[in-house]
């Protein structure tokens, strides 16, 4: 949702960082999740890049990852002074979300 198109105008960087996380997430997802359906939603909107990955999977739980994809996620987040988040959905699954300043 919004001018996405509009990304390499921005910041070349920004959309390869967007494309990296969100294949990442998807490959969590068809990897851990168990889920029947996953839908994914990329929004720029009042200076911020945002991206969600929901399913409807078995959610996260309290074990350490051992694999390099959440921190790796969280690096591109926080290197660009955003954030990151994995926490439970209503009713089921997980929700990831990325968000990062555009400018």
């Amino acid at each position: 949702d919004g001018p996405l198109d509009e990304l390499d105008e921005l910041d070349a960087d920004l959309g390869d960082d967007l494309v990296a996380v969100a294949d990442e997430a998807l490959t969590n997802v068809v990897r851990h999740s168990y889920a029947g359906a996953v839908e994914l939603a990329a929004t720029l909107s009042d200076g911020r890049l945002t991206l969600q990955v929901r399913d409807d999977g078995v959610g996260p739980n309290e074990e350490p990852a051992g694999g390099t994809g959440l921190p790796s996620m969280r690096a591109k987040a926080e290197d660009r002074g955003g954030e990151f988040t994995v926490e439970p959905n209503e009713p089921l699954g997980t929700l990831l979300r990325w968000s990062v300043p555009t400018q």
